[in-house]
């Protein structure tokens, strides 16, 4: 749907473009259906007659930008779902905030706002999260940009939390203006494992200190939603010790102990279907290599690690490897879960 013209703007013309029946001007001037993204739009101002280009910006075109002074307070109204960017209607005479026709001039129902903004779902070994801004490349002249509302000025930012409560935050040194279509914003993660939380936000930076922050403005869609920051993968550890007298003989049986321990640091629990652990010679495939004389294994079915926790198995092979002084040998766990390597390690003889 193409912008609404500059002139000859009608009631009929106007409610078709929102959908409605109403050819009231206060209704329409009202409406819920108003795209507020839309640079030209009803407007707050005790103007009876049209208002300028110039007046629309200095009331930021009817838009509300909530502010706070700690990215605490900005994160708790992330958490309260309220819209970052309010459109604040006209309110009728009685508040001296008239409705004007005039104000659908040039109005565009379907332009949106000038940016997108993106975050990976999970990260596994990285120690820092990246928001992406990206500037949309021809954005219409319609619409509502962040150069319109001098945000260009501010500098992009981003905080990670944990059930809404602030644990990391970074900010970029320069503001916006002087980086090109997209900038990225690096939040260290660090030392966090598990289900969180991360945001975006425009901060603006003290004009005599640089490095002190005075505001900081939430974006809209700047609740970026969760992450998991190891990706779902568990870790574990594996550890073997074999037993036997070493000597010149090439044909002996030795015992081998071991023990195995998965630690699931997310929030819900891991199942590890189909865990198999082998004691084999050094060069026997350890996932489709057929037993020869001296290697065994033994099935431990599937194991349930639960949120937070470490499962352990200890298990000891008895008369195994006899070849080993010329063969080698190490254990390998095998398992059938998507996230988790297979790990051999050699024995510590």
């Amino acid at each position: 749907m193409a912008a609404l013209p500059n002139t000859n703007i009608t009631t009929t013309l106007v409610g078709q473009t929102l959908g409605t029946s109403s050819r009231d001007v206060g209704t329409l001037c009202t409406h819920p259906n108003i795209n507020k993204w839309s640079k030209w739009k009803p407007v707050r101002s005790n103007k009876e007659t049209g208002i300028t280009s110039d007046e629309l910006k200095m009331i930021k075109y009817g838009l509300h930008l909530h502010n706070f002074s700690t990215i605490q307070d900005l994160i708790n109204f992330y958490e309260s779902g309220e819209a970052s960017w309010r459109y604040d209607k006209p309110r009728g005479y009685i508040n001296l905030e008239y409705f004007r026709l005039g104000d659908f001039r040039t109005y565009d129902h379907d332009v949106r706002e000038s940016y997108t903004m993106f975050k990976p779902n999970s990260v596994s070994t990285a120690t820092t999260l990246p928001i992406t801004y990206n500037k949309k490349l021809s954005y219409p002249s319609t619409g509502v940009s962040i150069e319109d509302l001098d945000l260009d000025l501010m500098c992009l930012g981003g905080a990670v939390a944990k059930n809404g409560v602030l644990l990391k935050h970074f900010t970029l040194p320069n503001p916006i203006s002087s980086y090109q279509d997209t900038i990225v914003a690096e939040i260290p993660i660090d030392g966090l494992f598990g289900i969180h939380q991360a945001y975006a936000f425009l901060a603006e930076r003290n004009p005599i200190v640089p490095s002190n922050i005075d505001r900081y403005y939430a974006l809209e869609n700047g609740r970026l939603g969760n992450f998991d920051t190891d990706g779902g993968n568990p870790t574990w550890g594996f550890s073997s010790t074999l037993t036997g007298m070493l000597t010149d003989n090439p044909v002996q049986d030795y015992t081998v102990t071991w023990q195995l321990k998965l630690t699931n640091s997310r929030e819900t629990p891991i199942i590890f279907p189909n865990c198999i652990v082998k004691v084999l010679y050094q060069n026997t495939d350890p996932v489709n290599g057929v037993l020869s004389d001296g290697e065994q294994m033994v099935n431990l079915g599937s194991i349930t690690v639960a949120a937070g926790q470490t499962e352990t198995r200890n298990g000891t092979f008895e008369q195994v490897l006899r070849y080993y002084p010329s063969q080698g040998g190490k254990i390998a766990f095998v398992n059938q879960y998507a996230g988790l390597n297979k790990i051999y390690p050699l024995f510590e003889a």
